[in-house]
């Protein structure tokens, strides 16, 4: 899955899911370039995932992806769960509102880069759960293969029953 929203023309994918084949998912449509959603049905509970993307130091986009994931996470009801100093308080503010943890491993770089100082690495790509899918994890981690891009590809597994594919009804 990629953004809903679109732009005219060509220009790069920075969000996107890859959900399994055999697993019942449904796209959330979200106003955004840079976020990606979806609602994967399991047999006994619903799950809401997002990619997101903000542009490094750009406060206003950090403030509209949180609006965006909160008007998301609020319009699905009851089945959802809901080192730059002082950057991360919103992000850390929104988590704390709808209980959602970390689970990429702390010190985990997601993103390189170059500048005038040299090489730069850092944890900037989150991956966020809420709290009744913790149990459930399996693997969160950088995804073992390279796809040219200065972003690392995360990998995350969770152990959740998946509905019986053969008995659909």
């Amino acid at each position: 899955m990629v953004p809903s929203a679109w732009r005219e023309g060509r220009w790069a994918i920075r969000s996107m899911l890859w959900i399994n084949k055999d697993v019942e998912a449904e796209q959330v449509l979200i106003e955004s370039l840079d976020l990606t959603a979806a609602v994967i049905r399991l047999p006994e509970r619903l799950i809401f995932m997002a990619s997101v993307y903000v542009e490094h130091g750009d406060a206003q986009a950090l403030r509209d992806t949180c609006n965006h994931l909160r008007k998301a996470i609020t319009k699905g009801g009851d089945d959802v769960s809901l080192d730059r100093q002082g950057e991360a308080d919103l992000i850390i503010n929104f988590m704390n509102e709808f209980t959602l943890t970390s689970l990429l491993k702390r010190g985990t770089k997601t993103w390189q880069g170059r500048g005038q100082g040299g090489d730069y690495k850092s944890t900037i790509d989150l991956i966020l759960a809420s709290e009744n899918l913790i149990d459930s994890i399996v693997k969160c981690a950088i995804h073992g293969t390279e796809h040219s891009s200065d972003h690392r590809a995360i990998e995350t597994v969770f152990d959740v029953p998946r509905p019986d594919m053969n008995h659909r009804e």
